[in-house]
Order: C-alpha cells, then sequence, then structure tokens
C-alpha cells in the first residue's frame, strides 16, 4: 500500500510540483519578454517619431530650397530685362557722347567783338583762326592782364593755339573760327 500511496499520491503532487514551478518560471520569463518587448517598442516609437520630424524638417528645407530656387529664376528673368534696358541705354549713351564730342569739336564761328569765357564760350583749349582777311586777336584774363595779342590771317599767322579760362575775355576785330584741341 505504501508504494501505491507513493505511485498515487506523492507522484501527482511532484508533478504538480513541477508544473507550478515551471508556470512561475514561465510567467516570470514571458514577463520579463513582454517588458523588453514594450521597452523596445518604446524605443522604436522615438525612433519613429524622430524620423517623422527629421522628415518634416527634410520637406520643409526642399520647399525652401524650391522658393528659392524660384525666386533665384524671377531674379535672373529681371536682371536679364534690366541688363537689356542697361545695354540698350548704353547705345544710346554712346550715341549722345558722339553727338557731344562731335559738338564739341564743332568749330565755334564768333563775329567782332568781346566774348567771355565760360559765359559766351565754353572754358577749353583752343585753335583760333581767322575767317577772310583777318585782323587782330587779344585774349585778357579777368584780371585784366594780356593773355594773347596776336594778328591772323593776311598779315599775321593763320593760326593761334591758348587756353581760354573761366572769365577770360576775348576781342576780336572780324570773323574768327575757334576749333577746341583736345
Amino acid at each position: 500500500m505504501e508504494q501505491k500511496f507513493k505511485k498515487y499520491v506523492i507522484l501527482p503532487i511532484i508533478v504538480v510540483f513541477i508544473f507550478f514551478i515551471g508556470s512561475l518560471f514561465g510567467t516570470y520569463s514571458a514577463q520579463t519578454e513582454i517588458e523588453d518587448g514594450a521597452l523596445y517598442s518604446d524605443e522604436l516609437r522615438e525612433k519613429n517619431n524622430a524620423l517623422k520630424k527629421e522628415n518634416t524638417d527634410i520637406l520643409d528645407l526642399v520647399k525652401q530650397r524650391d522658393a528659392i530656387k524660384e525666386d533665384y529664376e524671377k531674379t535672373k528673368d529681371k536682371n536679364k530685362s534690366l541688363e537689356e534696358k542697361i545695354s540698350k541705354k548704353e547705345e544710346v549713351l554712346s550715341d549722345l557722347t558722339f553727338e557731344v564730342i562731335y559738338a564739341k569739336r564743332k568749330p565755334i564761328t564768333l563775329s567782332p567783338g568781346q566774348y567771355i569765357i565760360g559765359d559766351d564760350v565754353p572754358v577749353n583749349r583752343y585753335r583760333v583762326e581767322s575767317i577772310g582777311e583777318g585782323s587782330n586777336f587779344t585774349v585778357n584774363s579777368i584780371d585784366g592782364d594780356l593773355k594773347v595779342n596776336t594778328i591772323l590771317g593776311v598779315d599775321g599767322v593763320s593760326s593761334y593755339t591758348f587756353f581760354g579760362e573761366d572769365g577770360d575775355v576775348l576781342e576780336t576785330q572780324a570773323d574768327v573760327k575757334l576749333k577746341i584741341i583736345e
């Protein structure tokens, strides 16, 4: 009987006890794995959120780049338009400059009389020539000092070069031509 008792009572108690101990270890193990999985899941969630933020930042940078690119293209078109306008204006300026230089170089004809440099005639360096027979030609400084006194034409020289300063007074007894010398 004792042997039957051991066999029928003790053996099932041992088996139950082993199952009980195994389930405790299994529960602990499962709980640890669940907790580890939860921690791992939290890490993944944090990484996912960080990646989403980074992705949003990158998309914002792409939008900014596209806006800058669009502004660049608009500015480039405006610059091209301005460069074309500048080129046209430079052509006009070149033509005007040529006309001014031509007008400056165009001889000034003076009838007999007195003329003030800076008022009647621009300040410049000139070559004076007689028109016709010629006569006396003088230039006095603003202070009244004689700077030029020559006879132009048949009885004198064919031309005379001088620098007319602001306030100088020219006097001619016959028609003369002033040519600007540059």
